[in-house]
């Protein structure tokens, strides 16, 4: 049975989604910096992306390797800080999304199975989405949720190059207002005195309301055109449709 069909069992059966066996870490060819910088040159300026890795059909592969090796969890000591850890864990998880679409037949739609079902191998252990997800809510940065890329339309876009953590500052906070000034996440009705805010907000409101007084409050720190706090706010429908170029 080809790799491919084997890893679509395994998702559509609800076992775990294993990544192949890591490469010696000892002789990499490129850091998992640049084999991430390379994977994301699939990455157009709209955040969608070109899902055939043909051209390099071991960067992703090379990743998730790395991924399934070394993780705070189970290397602490190369990931001495917050920000090490946060920038692992989102590229990471934004890796590992693109793994599981390219690797199976399962796509973001299928909410349940691809975010809380599959699991994929991090440091050692099996994990799913979710897990990391929750990880990251647990380094307490809610700019962290403009930089995950889930794979929908609906996510934030996938930041064309990789976090890092001596820029994981910069790159968060222009995450934060490239989201913030989108009209697809925003959406204000003068007329009504309402903004209808993506999901993203209604599914985390605990972390953006441990940062600031109200969801508006939040959102105008990082947008251009500030929006009045005494509008209503209501959230969008969210677009399950895969991110992948046409």
């Amino acid at each position: 049975m080809p790799r491919r069909t084997v890893l679509a069992a395994l998702l559509l059966g609800g076992c775990a989604l294993r990544l192949p066996t890591p490469p010696s870490i000892n002789r990499p060819v490129l850091t998992p910096a640049e084999e991430v910088a390379r994977i994301l040159t699939k990455v157009d300026e709209n955040g969608l992306v070109g899902y055939d890795f043909g051209a390099h059909p071991n960067n992703l592969d090379a990743v998730a390797a790395y991924i399934a090796t070394f993780s705070p969890e189970s290397e602490p000591g190369r990931f001495p800080t917050a920000a090490t850890r946060l920038a692992y864990y989102l590229n990471a998880y934004n890796m590992l999304v693109l793994y599981a679409v390219v690797d199976s037949d399962l796509r973001p739609v299928d909410q349940k199975r691809f975010y809380r079902r599959a699991k994929m191998m991090v440091g050692g252990r099996l994990r799913t989405l979710a897990d990391l997800e929750e990880e990251i809510a647990e380094l307490k940065d809610a700019r962290a949720f403009f930089a995950l890329c889930g794979g929908a339309k609906g996510h934030p876009k996938l930041a064309r190059a990789p976090y890092e953590a001596g820029l994981l500052e910069t790159q968060l906070d222009q995450a934060a207002r490239d989201f913030l000034n989108d009209p697809k996440n925003v959406q204000v009705d003068k007329t009504r005195r309402v903004v209808r805010l993506s999901q993203v907000f209604q599914w985390r409101r605990a972390i953006f309301l441990d940062r600031a007084a109200s969801l508006l409050a939040y959102i105008n720190r990082f947008r251009t055109d500030k929006v009045p706090e005494h509008y209503k706010v209501e959230f969008l429908p969210f677009d399950w449709t895969l991110n992948a170029r046409s």
